[in-house]
């Protein structure tokens, strides 16, 4: 037994001697390995490109289908193979740095069976072809750079070459920016507020109540002014009374949503007209829904900002929450908003946070799910709704620019307006131009859009022919101007 036992341990030793033996042969393989990877790292081979772009590599008369790219090493100022794919299928995209695009980088066809017959190299690739191409993310050149739908260039156009007699055609387009918001607001937050008990001593005047007045100049305050003037913000308001219990929504006529400040006030003065609310917040919902939806701009914000009053019995108040059938039909229709794709703000006058029904968590849950954004607060009173609406602020155009990515031109001067118009000229090449767009807005965000464009340069032929028989016919009969240029 003792001798069975003395053998396996000198077996374990030997084998784990062998063992060490060979982890430390793979260990200065491995060391040998990132040495040589560090290497060529200093020598600038397989590092991530700093300036990424998809390049589309065109097959051609390649018979073989298959080609050789080389980088240019500006360390040893010589080609050499492409460290990340040196062989590649033809009519395929490769992500590529934007630096090597112009003449750090080559291609040609080539033939693996026989590497003599290869064709002769062609120095600097397309970045941009058809977006069908295989793999390719057409027409965003940068993978860090997607393409904005809020963006759209409206001159030059898209479906016709541009042909005039100048290359800095007009350059037209805009930035959405439209906010569409309808306001619902509780009608009892209106009602007249009762007369204090008779005392003996002088009681303290009871708080006076929202009106419509009141609520626009708060909402002013809180959206930074911008309901002084027209442009991207657009408003409807809707009036509800719960009275009792919601029963199922009621089909009502979508709502106009205004730009023109005068037609907002004129529609919130009618808030207090009992005949034109909705007959419960459920169908004010509803309601609100229906008039975003036919009034919706392509990628414009949505929000429904809802303002209860804390005070009445629903549809938020102290009688909602026993109710299970109340209860169900408000959170249907609180989904039903929040999976549409628009916001809902609600805030609930007049109570604290703590006194708010175990059915606000749930209308809380229900927001967070649909993933459309919105939130549901309580405030005391009606003057903290300023810092409670920040989020309703309306953007605006912090900085655009328009850059000609063929040329490298830019389009300078550049002019817009706070509805998102830009207005300027941009320098063209004949044949395809790729333009791109970069906007910057007020809340911080970068929009970025690319779009192809073509110059026809016949209509310039034209006008350089013509200035060109009037300069002959004026130097035949002796009458020749010159032009000089002075050297700056």
């Amino acid at each position: 037994m003792f001798a069975l036992m003395a053998r396996a341990g000198r077996k374990n030793a030997l084998e784990s001697k062998a063992s060490r033996r060979i982890r430390g042969g793979w260990r200065r393989i491995r060391l040998g390995l990132l040495a040589t990877a560090g290497l060529l790292g200093t020598l600038g081979a397989g590092t991530p490109p700093h300036d990424p772009v998809q390049v589309f590599y065109p097959g051609g008369r390649c018979e073989t289908g298959v080609l050789e790219v080389e980088l240019w090493h500006r360390t040893l100022k010589a080609w050499r193979p492409h460290p990340d794919h040196p062989r590649i299928m033809a009519n395929t995209c490769q992500l590529e740095d934007a630096g090597d695009l112009l003449n750090e980088i080559r291609v040609r066809c080539a033939d693996p069976a026989n590497p003599a017959r290869g064709s002769t190299w062609v120095t600097g690739v397309q970045v941009y072809e058809p977006a069908g191409a295989p793999g390719c993310q057409g027409p965003a050149l940068s993978l860090r750079r997607p393409n904005s739908p809020r963006i759209t260039l409206t001159a030059p156009r898209a479906d016709r070459p541009v042909s005039q007699p100048t290359r800095t055609p007009l350059l037209q387009g805009q930035v959405e920016l439209t906010h569409d918001i309808v306001v619902l607001v509780d009608q009892s937050l209106f009602a007249s507020s009762p007369a204090p008990a008779p005392a003996p001593a002088p009681a303290p005047a009871p708080a006076p109540r929202l009106t419509p007045e009141r609520l626009m100049e708060v909402l002013e305050k809180a959206i930074g002014g911008a309901l002084d003037r027209p442009g991207p913000l657009r408003i409807a308001w809707i009036a509800f009374q719960d009275q009792g219990p919601a029963g199922a929504p009621k089909a009502r006529e979508p709502v106009s949503l205004l730009s023109n400040p005068a037609g907002w006030r004129a529609q919130s003065r009618s808030l207090q007209k009992s005949n034109a609310a909705a007959p419960s917040w459920a169908s004010a919902l509803d309601q609100a829904l229906a008039s975003l939806k036919a009034a919706s701009a392509p990628e414009s914000r949505q929000t429904i900002l809802s303002i209860l009053d804390a005070g009445a019995a629903y549809p938020l108040g102290r009688a909602a929450g026993p109710d299970p059938g109340h209860r169900q039909r408000v959170l249907a229709a609180v989904e039903r908003v929040a999976r549409s794709g628009v916001a809902l703000e609600i805030l609930v006058i007049g109570a604290p946070e703590r006194d708010l029904p175990e059915l606000a968590g749930q209308i809380r849950a229900k927001i967070r799910s649909g993933g459309s954004g919105g939130s549901l607060a309580a405030v005391p009173e009606a003057e903290a709704l300023t810092p409670s609406v920040l989020a309703l602020r309306v953007l605006s155009l912090r900085e655009v620019r328009v850059e000609n990515l063929t040329t490298g031109g830019v389009a300078d001067p550049l002019e817009w307006d706070a509805g998102g118009h830009f207005e300027g000229r941009i320098p063209l090449q004949s044949g395809r131009n790729l333009l791109r767009v970069r906007v910057r807005l007020s809340s911080g965000e970068d929009l970025v859009a690319d779009f192809e464009r073509r110059f026809d340069p016949s209509a310039l032929r034209q006008k350089l022919r013509a200035e060109e028989r009037a300069r002959i016919e004026r130097a035949r009969s002796g009458k020749v101007s010159v032009d000089v240029e002075e050297k700056r």
